[in-house]
């Protein structure tokens, strides 16, 4: 059958379709006409909805004072006195729903769906049931092959359309849909009609006892939307301030805070209309007509929509997503899955903040009563793959596989639509409901197409990597939603968004240029810094610690420990700096890391925030033993020591390893942190693995404040050994004493960098 793409919401037959948050009038239903004996009269609304109504009133009530039980066919025929044929379908509907329900026990026989399609051929073939009478047989009486499986899926016989909302629920109440406004119901009247929907109708209203404006939603008294939303209090949740039911109708009515600023599905249908994309004006401009639209004005002042009237487009969607992340992840703390994410159910407040609303579909596992099956449904549009495979009747998974994935899926496409005003994925029309599912599947495994995802970069770096992992077909890829919603904040926070891009190569940019080839740079802090110390030593040991007959001995001895040394040191230097090299020549090639490589990104991360210090300790580690070597080979070789000189040479080249160490950590670690540490963490946003290093950012701090003591102690006390006990030499000792005021100088620079980058990754 064909089906057409539009943006109403297709429910089962027995209700009228429509979309919760789209303005829509209260029209009357088609006319009808009654056959007895009197002349045919038309029906106006309230009465077809009544008739039909007041029958299965009677129908129930014959069945509560059963047995015998009631003549199904003297009900069926007095709904064949309509000649609507759609409201007779209806009513049939309604009739064979009552009669499975009561003959599911053991008290009466069971009847098959194929007796009521043989007997009233109006409900439809055999081949063609109703989907919502498939899936209550399979509710009732599951077959041998479905025992444990839970609530089957419907067979989606009727129409479907792609972003409305649709659920495996049977919903009773035709009288949800009978207000209209100007009437009065219980304690509330009825202004204006805010939305209807597959389940129930949304209406501004003046609550007469509390004098004060509320938006009620009427609808049938049944599932837990109420006790699940009564248990949430989130600033990003819509406030339900509670329930109340009619019993004599069965209708529940639900009063909630009024949020006046439309939706996002406003923003994105006004952006479609303009044939424009989405952006911060736009935004603006549908939130001030929504709020005029409501009687209300904007507020005069609001520090939020000062932002939003400055920020670049793709930080308010990062926005938006961050709070509605954390409203999702509340919710799922919780133990509520919302399962209907979509613009539509994301409301605007006066100030541009976002509110999650209609858990209709919801599941709280600590809801009396509650399970997965029993409200089952989503948006086609919004669906995860899992949770398409769980809607579609020839798949086996089912409503209870499904868990929190799908709300960052359905989030991951609500955040996409709203950054280009297009979801990610063209909706299929004019085929079977089975095959639209199965091509909505078929798409999504598929993923995102190249240019898709080079667009999203290209928008905001941060943020396509973030929709993109959301959108992930294997759920167990995708990032939790907490994660999420730290990637999404990282893309809001202007700072924490330019710390972490990476920028393009350029000479300019030395953190580009650091990540692209890092190790003229280790090597240059390394070596200048290692001259400076070795220069100390040899002005405080050629003089005195050695005689002049021994000193080409003693330049012989330097030379070969240095030969030695100085490779092992580079060799173990590359060791420490492997790992972050490789995942820097990925995430430069744009080379996503595989999953199995994880913990080796995760092993990564951690050996190089602590790159710096390790560095430290072994240069300090050689030197130290250097200073020890020096006098055992100079003594091997022949050389007349001094007493004292077994003593100068390991002092010397220990005050020569603190100098070294120190300076070397500063640089290497002012490198770690604002340069390669960027790369890496967006190296994990690629590959989708979690890294944790918020205890290795404590231990930089604490290890800056002891560097920084030996920093700027070593270097006076090693000059003030010069001058005071060892060299006459004042020009070696005044560019020893230069060179320390610059390296001083230069890790005052480093120690303003690290704290700076400290700072915005503890914000991360």
């Amino acid at each position: 059958m064909a089906v057409s793409v539009s943006d109403v919401e297709v429910v089962p037959a027995s209700v009228q379709t429509g979309t919760i948050g789209a303005a829509s009038s209260c029209e009357p239903w088609p006319t009808f006409m009654d056959h007895h004996d009197s002349k045919p009269e038309p029906f106006d609304t309230d009465a077809a909805w009544d008739f039909l109504s007041d029958l299965i009133d009677k129908f129930v009530t014959q069945w509560e004072s059963a047995p015998p039980e009631p003549n199904f066919a003297d009900f069926a025929d007095r709904i064949q006195d309509i000649r609507n044929a759609e409201f007779r379908r209806i009513g049939l509907i309604e009739l064979v729903k009552v009669d499975f329900e009561f003959r599911s026990g053991d008290a009466f026989p069971w009847r098959d769906l194929a007796f009521y399609v043989q007997q009233w051929p109006e409900l439809g073939s055999e081949s063609e049931p109703p989907g919502e009478l498939v899936a209550e047989q399979r509710r009732l009486r599951p077959t041998q092959s479905e025992t444990g499986q839970g609530v089957r899926k419907a067979s989606l016989l009727t129409d479907l359309e792609p972003d409305s909302t649709h659920t495996l629920a049977v919903h009773r109440s035709l009288d949800a849909h009978k207000f209209c406004p100007g009437d009065s119901v219980d304690d509330f009247d009825l202004l204006a009609q805010l939305g209807r929907g597959a389940f129930a109708t949304v209406f501004l209203a003046r609550q007469v006892s509390m004098q004060r404006l509320v938006a009620l939603k009427i609808s049938a008294d049944e599932g837990h939307e109420g006790p699940t939303l009564a248990k949430l209090n989130h600033s990003h949740v819509v406030r339900v301030f509670d329930q109340r039911t009619l019993p004599e109708k069965s209708l529940r009515l639900m009063y909630m805070e009024y949020v006046a600023g439309g939706s996002l599905a406003d923003v994105i249908a006004q952006s479609k209309l303009q044939s424009r994309e989405p952006d911060s004006e736009l935004f603006i401009e549908v939130l001030d007509e929504k709020l005029a639209e409501a009687g209300n004005s904007a507020p005069i002042e609001s520090t939020n929509r000062d932002w939003l009237a400055k920020a670049d487009w793709p930080k308010v969607v990062a926005k938006i997503g961050t709070q509605l992340a954390a409203a999702i992840e509340y919710t799922h703390g919780e133990g509520v899955l919302h399962r209907d994410i979509k613009p539509a159910n994301i409301l605007l407040d006066e100030h541009g903040h976002p509110k999650l609303v209609d858990f209709n579909i919801s599941f709280g596992n600590e809801v009396i009563g509650a399970t997965a099956a029993s409200s089952f449904g989503g948006s086609l549009s919004y669906m995860s793959p899992e949770q398409l495979e769980a809607f579609n009747p020839t798949h086996q998974r089912t409503a209870e596989e499904i868990d929190g994935s799908c709300d960052v899926y359905a989030l991951g496409v609500t955040l996409h639509e709203l950054l280009s005003g297009q979801r990610p994925f063209e909706d299929v029309s004019n085929c079977e409901p089975i095959v639209m599912i199965e091509r909505m599947l078929e798409q999504r495994k598929q993923g995102l197409s190249d240019q898709q995802i080079s667009e999203l970069l290209e928008a905001d770096h941060l943020l396509g990597l973030a929709i993109k992992s959301s959108l992930s077909a294997d759920r167990n890829s995708r990032p939790k939603i907490a994660s999420l919603k730290k990637q999404l904040r990282w893309t809001a926070d202007d700072q924490v968004s330019r710390f972490l891009q990476p920028p393009e190569f350029s000479w300019t940019d030395w953190r580009a240029a650091v990540c692209k080839y890092p190790w003229p740079f280790i090597l240059a802090i390394v070596f200048g810094v290692s001259l400076f110390a070795t220069l100390y030593v040899i002005e405080y040991n050629a003089a005195e610690s050695v005689s002049t007959e021994d000193q080409a001995l003693f330049l012989n001895t330097r030379q070969m420990i240095n030969r030695t040394v100085y490779p092992i040191g580079l060799v173990l230097l590359i060791g420490l700096f492997w790992r972050t090299q490789k995942f820097l020549r990925q995430e430069e090639q744009r080379v996503d890391s595989d999953m199995t490589e994880g913990n080796q990104l995760d092993a990564a991360v951690k050996a190089n925030l602590n790159f710096g210090h390790t560095a430290a300790l072994l240069f300090f580690a050689l030197w130290t033993v250097c200073g020890m070597l020096f006098p055992i080979l100079l003594s091997i070789q022949g050389a007349d020591l001094k007493t004292s000189s077994w003593i100068d040479f390991p002092l010397s080249h220990f005050l020569a390893g603190l100098i070294c160490g120190a300076f070397v950590f500063f640089g290497l670690t002012m490198l770690s942190v604002v340069a390669w540490h960027p790369r890496l963490m967006m190296a994990a946003l690629n590959s989708g693995t979690q890294i944790e290093f918020k205890n290795c950012l404590s231990q930089i701090r604490t290890r800056t404040y002891w560097y920084r003591v030996i920093a700027i102690g070593a270097p006076l006390v090693a000059i003030a050994t010069l001058v005071n006990f060892r060299t006459s030499n004042t020009f070696a000792v005044s560019c020893l004493s230069i060179a320390a005021i610059v390296g001083l100088v230069a890790m005052a620079n480093a120690l303003r960098q690290i704290g700076r980058s400290l700072d915005l990754l503890e914000r991360c």
